[in-house]
């Protein structure tokens, strides 16, 4: 018999199989089953049944793994206190580094989130209010345009960085090109010296 941290750790250890089998699987076949996910997955549709009763639960699992992930990025390096050594420089140069570094990341999530709108939803309402609360820290420091709402200009940002995302994705482009708009919409918002 095994002991329970024996059992724990085969729970988590099946729990991620099924979250990387069903990344990949859903991201090329976003109809597919759970009987499908537990092929890919090489375990018992029963095992599968047990850590998420349907697909959207599994797609559900994936958003708030990636979701946490790109929060922990975003407090790290923009947040209200972030780790020491970011943000010495230009608010504006770290927003981009952290997008540029990020955006190219493979992960098992991004195959099957980018470019769902409600995923795209969630993904500005996370971020909205980090990327804010940035750009009035660069605002007070100078760094940017004093004629301009923070709180649009995040919107708008997020989602030019999540449509970037997209692009490079879904799409294939390289991120040079996807960062472009994202690029000249900073640029706008620098404050002229």
């Amino acid at each position: 018999m095994s002991s329970p941290s024996t059992a724990r750790a085969d729970a988590r250890r099946n729990r991620d199989q099924i979250l990387d089998a069903a990344a990949s699987l859903l991201g090329e076949r976003p109809t597919a089953s759970i009987a499908d996910v537990a092929e890919a997955a090489g375990l018992g549709r029963a095992t599968v049944y047990r850590h998420f009763p349907d697909v959207a639960a599994i797609q559900q699992a994936l958003l708030e793994e990636a979701l946490g992930h790109g929060k922990e990025i975003v407090r790290d390096r923009l947040g209200a206190d972030p780790r020491p050594g970011y943000c010495e420089g230009s608010l504006g140069d770290e927003l981009l580094k952290m997008t540029r570094e990020n955006l190219p990341r493979t992960s098992r999530w991004t195959e099957v989130l980018v470019g769902e709108p409600i995923q795209d939803e969630e993904l500005v309402h996370t971020f909205t209010p980090v990327v804010a609360a940035t750009f009035r820290r660069g605002q007070q420091r100078g760094e940017f345009r004093r004629d301009v709402d923070p709180d649009v200009v995040a919107d708008t940002f997020v989602a030019l960085t999540v449509r970037a995302g997209r692009l490079v994705h879904g799409r294939g482009v390289d991120l040079e090109t996807a960062m472009q708009p994202v690029n000249v919409y900073m640029d706008g918002l620098r404050r002229r010296r």
